[in-house]
């Protein structure tokens, strides 16, 4: 009898543990965030719309976070508490040079990791118009 109890316990003690633990996981990643902000730009144009925000404050492995038939897709491949992998499908993105010009024979972006606290900024690889997307995971 005494054995029994014990061994309830235990396995009572052991599944609130392992359920306590995926609530904080599944809080965790509720706190998270994502902004994609695309901007578009031209050399021409003076009259460009204002950029675009989109806020996901829930996401997960698959999630689309931008679709244009000019600039490609933008989804979540990998996806930690801390660290995510973007995945760039049919995609003219490049990484913009740190001055801020395009490099328009750099080789496009397949995939991308981002750690949380931290942005990418990626631009389209052509020359007259253009998108500027930063994707920041919080």
């Amino acid at each position: 009898m005494k054995q029994r109890t014990v061994i309830f316990f235990l396995v009572a003690m052991i599944a609130i543990t392992v359920f306590s633990g995926c609530r904080r996981v599944d809080q965790e990643r509720a706190e998270a965030k994502l902004t994609v902000t695309e901007t578009m730009w031209s050399g021409r144009a003076k009259d460009l719309p204002d950029p675009t925000v989109t806020v996901f404050e829930v996401f997960s492995e698959g999630t689309v976070l931008y679709d244009n038939e000019f600039g490609g897709k933008v989804y979540i491949e990998k996806l930690t508490d801390e660290k995510m992998t973007l995945r760039f499908v049919d995609s003219c993105f490049v990484e913009s040079n740190q001055e801020g010009t395009i490099n328009i024979l750099a080789t496009p972006l397949d995939t991308v990791s981002i750690t949380r606290g931290e942005e990418i900024k990626v631009v389209t690889a052509t020359l007259d118009a253009g998108i500027y997307l930063t994707i920041r995971f919080e």
